[in-house]
């Protein structure tokens, strides 16, 4: 949910666009670096307070006229606050991989019977992966095109609350039992 916040700030803290009076493309018809940097002909050129939306690509504007290469960004907006994205990163990571993290694999461990143990591990990591890929590569990926940053990483928010939720109802306790008991 912090990278929800983040991004949700960063659309109305970005640089802001002032738009030319007379617009001559596509690009110059939003009004701040995040709405430019979405759309994938556009770029955002700044010069310290000044700023265009422009045509572009990851080469620079297509008016090199406008700006320099080194003003020139396609696909993120300058910002003095990009170490909060970073550190909510790391900081999720250190508690993901501390805590919940190894609990699928520990429930793999214990939750079967022990005749089917090895195959049912075997077809519940090709599901865990398999899963992985599909939101990973694809549903990711589309949810940022149609929706926004803070949306997406806000569903994926929910989702794992509803994960903890499921688990926390559904899993039985197996601490103090041993496998033979788990049967």
């Amino acid at each position: 949910f912090g990278l929800a916040f983040y991004f949700s700030s960063m659309s109305h803290s970005s640089p802001r666009i002032y738009p030319p009076d007379k617009i001559t493309n596509a690009c110059q018809q939003y009004l701040n670096c995040y709405e430019c940097s979405r759309d994938s002909q556009c770029g955002f050129c700044y010069s310290g307070q000044d700023a265009v939306c422009t045509l572009g690509n990851l080469d620079g504007p297509m008016n090199s006229t406008l700006c320099d290469v080194g003003s020139w960004s396609y696909d993120a907006c300058p910002s003095s606050r990009a170490w909060v994205a970073i550190f909510l990163v790391m900081l999720y990571l250190a508690f993901f991989a501390s805590g919940i993290g190894p609990v699928p694999w520990t429930v793999n461990s214990e939750i079967y019977p022990l005749a089917v143990r090895s195959q049912a591990n075997s077809v519940a990591t090709v599901a865990n992966w398999t899963t992985d890929l599909l939101v990973g590569s694809f549903a990711f990926p589309i949810l940022l095109e149609c929706l926004s940053a803070s949306i997406t990483f806000g569903i994926y928010g929910c989702a794992g609350i509803i994960g903890i939720a499921f688990t926390f109802f559904s899993l039985p306790e197996t601490a103090g039992k041993s496998l033979e008991e788990i049967q």
